[in-house]
């Protein structure tokens, strides 16, 4: 992973610390912790660096030169963010001191690099979860380059006027506004004066001649001077974005388009994000949730319970989804182009595997191979095998790849043994599948996770669903808030966009039944959500998906079970001092014994 680091800052505070690299990072919480105390660390030094250049005015010229040099350190040290939530912060709500966390500085170095590039990577789209400051981070470069740079001459736009330019703290010129007037004078244009440079929809620097201009999104939007680059706010909610995106080609070398995912108002955003129905797609940031070190677990249930009646929302503004409530499909992120089988995807020789299973005997049994690439963070489906009407016996000799031909004659094709071919390659997996393996079939009282663990695999360990190496149930996989279908869908839905799956043909039909996946009907016209998915072809292999999924989000869960069971304070021990045990029984002496 690449450094996020501020120029000038003492050596010590130089280097961001990053945040959690996924919900499920197990340090997430150290993470966080390390981010906090930076930012501590760094307030009290831009205090201490304020007070410098007031008392000393010789210092004035260099921290000039620092700040003219890298927007992370002027943003760092004078940077200004306003925060209506008291809760939020711990200086409280009103002008805070703007201190980034490291995925907002990498959105902008991005940014700068996209204004050095040509062609496509020119342009850039930002996807964004709310409370992540992207618009503000826009806003402050725009400002930073209007006292810094030469030429800089920006257009900001907003789907309505009021949003772009109004006293309203959310449109672009109030941000812009309170952070310039949070500056020291020394950094303000010599000769400013806001009556004669600062207009409706405009702001000139008298010593630059930089501009910043705005505009709301109608179909004449851009289509005026030349400008350095030129950034479209709320992008998906634009009606005909890209009327306005092609409009501006003539106007700036370079476009930036940043929003939370809708569909409400068109595919165009979507389109930009995932270049489909295009040749060439722009550059691509995406930042979610966990990316803010202020987001933690609590934080994510919090905003689930205030979306509790508009689900579909919380799946667009926290979780980027833009089809949410607008289809009937399951997991319509799925058909992002990024999902795509890739051939070149194979078994890594290191990183967590997993073998995923859906079982049955009448109906079809799934069986899934995935793998996690460390090193972008993505999650390899290798294969998937299928089948229906054999008993679980057989499904062990593939799991252990030791075909029993004289028990099963026939059975073994080509499509057996690839697959068994494929999980004598893997690293010894961890299993999991659907709790329904656990259910007794026949007389003889056992399951399909009971006959597997009489296999082993062929790194020569007992093949184990759902356990840990002491053959004892996992718990994470039987909490009943996650193996519901509720439970499954959010699991997975957290996963899905970081999913690929290989060339192999049991990942190409995993792929499909991901992307076909879908509800039921509506019975009832009106309901705001539909709930119970179809079963159909579909249904087994999703399954598998949704139960790996659901093992990789209770790992955060029981994490977050063991350090609330650590924070609370041990029972003492209580002396009695009544006369009487037999008078005032609920007084006597208690032992703490570690529990309640």
């Amino acid at each position: 992973m690449t450094e996020t680091l501020v120029s000038f800052l003492p050596d010590h505070l130089q280097r961001i610390p990053p945040a959690p690299s996924a919900p499920d990072d197990p340090l997430a919480d150290q993470k966080r912790a390390d981010y906090l105390k930076w930012r501590d660390d760094a307030y009290r030094y831009r205090v201490q660096r304020v007070w410098e250049c007031s008392q000393y005015p010789d210092l004035i010229p260099i921290e000039r030169y620092y700040c003219s040099q890298d927007f992370a350190y002027w943003l760092t040290i004078y940077g200004t963010i306003f925060e209506p939530r008291q809760d939020r912060n711990a200086l409280g709500g009103g002008n805070l001191p703007f201190l980034p966390f490291a995925k907002q500085i990498d959105m902008m170095r991005w940014a700068e690099g996209c204004l050095t590039a040509k062609g496509p990577e020119a342009d850039g789209i930002v996807s964004k979860t709310r409370d992540v400051g992207a618009s503000w981070m826009f806003c402050a470069w725009a400002l930073h380059g209007w006292l810094f740079k030469n030429p800089w001459n920006v257009l900001l736009i907003s789907r309505r006027e009021d949003l772009v330019d109004s006293k309203n703290h959310r449109s672009l010129f109030a941000k812009i506004d309170r952070m310039f007037w949070a500056l020291p004078e020394w950094q303000r244009p010599a000769g400013y004066d806001p009556d004669k440079h600062r207009q409706k929809l405009f702001m000139l620097n008298p010593e630059n001649r930089n501009e910043l201009s705005g505009e709301s999104t109608t179909s004449k939007a851009g289509r005026g001077d030349r400008v350095t680059w030129a950034a479209i706010d709320e992008a998906a909610l634009v009606p005909d974005l890209l009327d306005i995106w092609n409009g501006i080609a003539a106007t700036t070398g370079h476009r930036f388009g940043v929003s939370t995912e809708h569909l409400t108002e068109g595919p165009d955003f979507y389109n930009l994000r995932t270049g489909t129905d295009m040749e060439h797609r722009p550059a691509l940031f995406e930042i979610d949730w966990w990316d803010n070190p202020l987001n933690d677990d609590a934080y994510f249930e919090g905003e689930k319970v205030r979306y509790a009646s508009r689900p579909a929302d919380f799946e667009r503004e926290i979780l980027r989804n833009p089809h949410a409530g607008d289809s009937g499909w399951v997991y319509p992120t799925s058909w992002d182009p990024e999902l795509e089988p890739n051939p070149l995807i194979d078994v890594l020789p290191m990183g967590a595997t997993y073998v995923m299973c859906d079982p049955g005997q009448l109906d079809e049994c799934a069986i899934g191979v995935l793998q996690e690439d460390d090193a972008d963070g993505t999650y390899n489906v290798l294969d998937f095998y299928q089948n229906r009407g054999v008993d679980a016996p057989f499904y062990g000799t593939l799991l252990s790849a030791t075909p029993d031909e004289e028990r099963y004659p026939g059975m073994y094709g080509e499509r057996e043994y690839a697959f068994m071919d494929l999980l004598k390659r893997i690293p010894a997996p961890t299993y999991v599948g659907d709790t329904y393996g656990d259910s007794s079939n026949g007389v003889t009282m056992d399951t399909f996770y009971t006959v597997f663990a009489t296999f082993k695999n062929p790194q020569g360990q007992p093949i184990l669903f759902n356990r840990n190496r002491h053959n004892e149930k996992d718990k994470g996989m039987y909490m009943k808030s996650l193996v519901s279908f509720k439970g499954r869908r959010e699991s997975l839905t957290e996963y899905v966009r970081r999913m690929r799956f290989s060339g192999a043909a049991g990942a190409i039909f995993a792929h499909k039944c991901l992307k076909n996946n879908r509800f039921k009907p509506q019975d009832k016209p009106g309901l705001s959500e539909m709930k119970v998915p179809l079963h159909d072809w579909t249904s087994h292999v999703v399954t598998a998906l949704e139960f790996w999924a659901v093992y990789k989000r209770s790992r955060s869960k029981l994490l977050q079970v063991a350090s609330q069971n650590r924070d609370k304070k041990p029972q003492h021990a209580t002396l009695y001092t009544k006369k009487s045990s037999l008078i005032a029984p609920k007084h006597r002496a208690t032992l703490y014994t570690g529990g309640r």
